[in-house]
């Protein structure tokens, strides 16, 4: 935002507030779609919209552009963040969950850590746009693989039923 599309202190302070403010109402809308569709249906959904920012990152040719671009990443990111905490708690057994929890947290970390580096490698490698497609595309790569699971576990269901 700074390098290629010249963001001052002031832009930089309103597109953070404006993600902020859409995922302080994005938690309300998605732990509502949580609890009438569960976490196994939102979470697709969500990763799909996480895999959009950064292509969207990509797409702005200003800043004025990046504004919808905040809404967008704020809301979904809301939802993921929703949606993966629930998951976490649904799928952990109430004995030890403590440890798995701290598990998922130093794995969450390590690819917080870990991430950035990748992609700082991709952005010296060909630059930013080249960066931000295959970010989307990993993102893109793990909505699919969410909804390739959402689907078997409907099928497997069905099966017993």
């Amino acid at each position: 935002m700074i390098k290629t599309l010249g963001a001052n202190e002031l832009w930089l302070a309103i597109i953070s507030v404006v993600s902020a403010i859409t995922m302080f109402f994005g938690y309300s809308f998605w732990s509502k779609k949580i609890e009438k569709h569960g976490n196994s249906v939102v979470l697709p959904i969500c990763s799909f919209g996480m895999a959009l920012t950064p292509l969207m990152y990509a797409w702005s040719p200003n800043l004025y552009i990046l504004i919808p671009t905040a809404l967008v990443a704020g809301f979904f990111t809301a939802g993921t963040l929703s949606v993966t905490l629930g998951a976490l708690l649904e799928a952990t057994p109430s004995q030890n969950r403590v440890m798995y929890i701290a598990a998922y947290n130093v794995l969450i970390n390590l690819s917080l850590a870990t991430a950035p580096l990748l992609g700082h490698y991709f952005f010296e490698l060909k630059g930013i746009v080249f960066a931000l497609y295959i970010t989307g595309a990993f993102r893109f790569a793990g909505s699919l693989l969410f909804f390739y699971r959402d689907r078997r576990i409907a099928r497997e269901r069905l099966i017993e039923v």
